[in-house]
């Protein structure tokens, strides 16, 4: 709000420059009033703004600070390549002195892609399933948040099929709704938050139930006696 007689004028200052209404900037003023208006406000933005009212009796000026928020920067490094960087602290009076690396950093992703399952292999299968087991692989890529993929196919088919919603967090698998008597192959890969490990390949099997030879396990417990009866008689 500004008041004065005569009815001052307004104007907006930042870095020593008069702020002119443009695509960028908007200026409402009237007889009381000024609004200053600044349209998709990035990090840049941020700064001290003067406004000065002023007419023939005089002038007055305020100092206004903005400081506009942003989400972080992407850093758009190379991977592989060299960098150099610095540091400075910065308050509402200007940037301070910087601190920069005195060697040059390489930029790579901390976390390697994760190794392979290990030993891959069918613990049980039945009519219609099979049920997998493998253990953890040996490297993890510097990350312990591993998960696994599992899929199938048919023996002559082309086409690999995820048998499971997101990922499994378990060292086995039981892969249900198979067909009985047909031919699958099975595969099994890591993930971690740098990507997917090679797929680990089973033989292919045939689904069925196995059959199994009986098992008689007889256990004597102490000493068995057994009386021998007489029939007819003595002579």
């Amino acid at each position: 709000i500004m008041r004065g007689v005569p009815v001052p004028t307004a104007k907006w200052v930042t870095d020593d420059t008069e702020i002119k209404p443009d695509g960028k900037y908007k200026i409402e003023t009237d007889n009381y009033s000024t609004v200053l208006t600044i349209k998709d406000c990035v990090r840049k933005d941020t700064g001290e703004y003067l406004l000065t009212v002023s007419n023939a009796a005089g002038s007055k000026t305020v100092a206004l600070h903005l400081t506009v928020l942003d989400v972080p920067v992407k850093a758009n490094l190379v991977e592989n390549r060299e960098y150099f960087f610095r540091v400075c602290a910065e308050n509402k009076i200007g940037p301070g002195p910087c601190i920069e690396t005195k060697t040059p950093i390489l930029a790579i992703n901390p976390i390697d892609k994760p190794g392979e399952p290990e030993n891959l292999h069918i613990a049980e299968k039945g009519k219609t399933f099979v049920y997998l087991k493998w253990r953890r692989p040996d490297y993890d890529g510097g990350s312990p948040n591993l998960s696994y993929h599992v899929e199938r196919k048919l023996k002559d088919s082309d086409e690999w099929e995820r048998v499971h919603k997101g990922s499994i967090k378990e060292t086995h698998y039981m892969v249900d709704k198979c067909v009985e008597n047909k031919i699958y192959q099975f595969r099994v890969q890591t993930k971690n938050e740098a990507g997917e490990s090679n797929w680990v390949k089973t033989a292919e099997v045939v689904v069925k139930e196995d059959l199994q030879k009986p098992v008689l396990d007889l256990k004597l417990s102490g000493v068995l006696t057994v009386k021998a009866g007489f029939f007819g008689k003595k002579t």
